[in-house]
């Protein structure tokens, strides 16, 4: 209780005073390059990855035509997909990333404190007729809340199975 009126003054010692011009914007605002730019550079990594990916021979073993006739047959990991896992697993994470500024900017655009004079939820007309966009920002919160949920990246989750030799 006491704690509490601390952290919650009164109404009779609450002062309102105008804000008058912003200081600065909000990190969602402020940081959109610092993680734009990251996204731009892990799509192109992902690309050369899944690129060479699909350019290359995964078939265990790999059999070659010798010059002078016959084969060469050679065993090796090319099925091992590694970086492809990881290259999915960072899009994983970069789509959450992208996704949870998103959802912070839409959340500031709906809100009437945070717009700097927008219409609640950019409603416009009769209330009630229109309720404007609430439930895109609803969606985004879960679409984010599942994104993170995915993103675990799966590229850790191997054990070796089949007597330690898979």
């Amino acid at each position: 209780h006491e704690a509490r009126s601390v952290q919650l003054p009164d109404e009779s010692r609450r002062t309102d005073i105008p804000y008058s011009s912003r200081i600065q914007d909000v990190y969602s605002l402020r940081c959109a390059p610092q993680v734009y730019g990251p996204v731009f550079d892990a799509l192109d990594y992902i690309d050369t990855i899944v690129d060479k990916e699909i350019n290359s021979a995964t078939d265990n073993p790999l059999i070659f035509d010798k010059e002078g006739g016959g084969f060469e047959i050679i065993s090796g990991g090319n099925f091992h997909g590694q970086d492809l896992a990881q290259a999915m697993d960072l899009l994983a994470m970069t789509i959450t990333d992208l996704g949870s500024i998103c959802e912070r900017r839409i959340a500031r655009l709906i809100d009437p404190t945070l717009s700097w004079g927008l219409p609640r939820n950019l409603m416009s007309g009769v209330r009630g007729v229109n309720t404007g966009y609430p439930v895109v920002q609803c969606s985004m919160s879960s679409l984010v809340m599942e994104n993170r949920t995915l993103s675990m990246p799966g590229s850790v989750d191997s054990i070796p199975s089949k007597g330690n030799s898979e």
